[in-house]
């Protein structure tokens, strides 16, 4: 088992966290994998951040709950290892 940024990746289900994201983003090593579900279908949203932040990948999807879309987020990961966070979320 090797954990490191090559083999990790972030998840963060959003719905309309438009505010609270960026504080999010910022906090996370720019050279990570980033998945984001967002719920809202919100297309703006997906430009936005994909055109911001760097190993992001931005997914829209039906609001089918916390628990639906973090396994939709797992899925979508090529990783060995997912690291599951909120969007309010803010690493130190």
């Amino acid at each position: 088992m090797d954990l490191n940024l090559n083999n990790l990746t972030f998840v963060i289900v959003t719905y309309n966290s438009e505010e609270v994201i960026d504080n999010c983003l910022k906090s996370l090593p720019k050279e990570a994998s980033k998945i984001i579900i967002e719920n809202s279908k919100n297309i703006e949203t997906k430009i936005y951040l994909e055109k911001n932040y760097d190993n992001i990948k931005v997914f829209l999807s039906e609001n089918e709950g916390m628990g639906a879309s973090s396994n939709k987020g797992i899925n979508k990961s090529n990783t060995q290892f997912v690291f599951l966070i909120n969007p309010d979320t803010v690493f130190k």
